[in-house]
């Protein structure tokens, strides 16, 4: 099975709405139980519901809203991290705590923009099984820093370079709502590729 750990802050608003998207594009790809996603909060507060901007989002639909409905967050754990073959953060605010948790896990940890990034660089070369992909993806990771702006990857510590996708709450509604546009774009496109590695797998 391939776990994938999608964490936020608050495990409210980005990481269940990016959990949600991954779970409903590959489910059918792994009718098996090849993929298995989770999400949890760098400093969530345990039980508290889905932000209504989310809940907004996933209303269209049934398995949207019983998805919101019993959504509660929790905080991530040394065991969540251990566990996860593949880390998604949407910023590298996250992305730092994850590593401070766990510091090896920062090699199987990318923001969702990276992550998008690079799965699309390999799919243009032809992806590589799912049972490498991640480790692929760690060693070509300068070509999201240089797609972000053609700077080192040491230097990418902010919003600008375009690698993080912001918490909205504090943004404004417009902002916030871009943000979750943002947020389910990217992970469908991430899932999209990894059901693609997956079939790779099966040639």
């Amino acid at each position: 099975m391939f776990t994938i750990l999608v964490a936020c802050t608050a495990n409210i608003c980005r990481s269940p709405l990016a959990a949600f998207s991954l779970e409903q594009r590959l489910r059918p790809a792994g009718p098996d139980g090849l993929f298995a996603v989770t999400s949890a909060g760098t400093r969530a507060r345990p039980g508290d519901r889905i932000c209504p901007c989310v809940g907004e989002e996933l209303a269209s639909d049934h398995a949207g809203r019983r998805y919101a409905h019993g959504h509660t967050s929790r905080r991530v754990t040394e065991a969540m991290i251990e566990a996860a073959d593949l880390i998604l953060l949407p910023d590298f605010e996250n992305r730092t705590r994850i590593a401070l948790l766990d510091p090896v896990a920062r090699h199987r940890s990318f923001t969702l923009r990276e992550a998008d990034r690079l799965l699309a660089s390999l799919a243009a070369e032809g992806l590589p099984p799912l049972r490498d992909v991640v480790p692929v993806m760690h060693a070509i990771r300068s070509r999201a820093a240089m797609s972000a702006g053609s700077r080192r990857w040491l230097q990418l510590r902010r919003p600008s370079d375009g690698l993080d996708i912001l918490d909205g709450h504090n943004l404004g509604s417009r902002r916030h709502r871009r943000t979750v546009r943002d947020v389910g774009l990217t992970s469908s496109s991430i899932a999209a590729r990894l059901e693609e590695s997956a079939l790779v797998d099966r040639v």
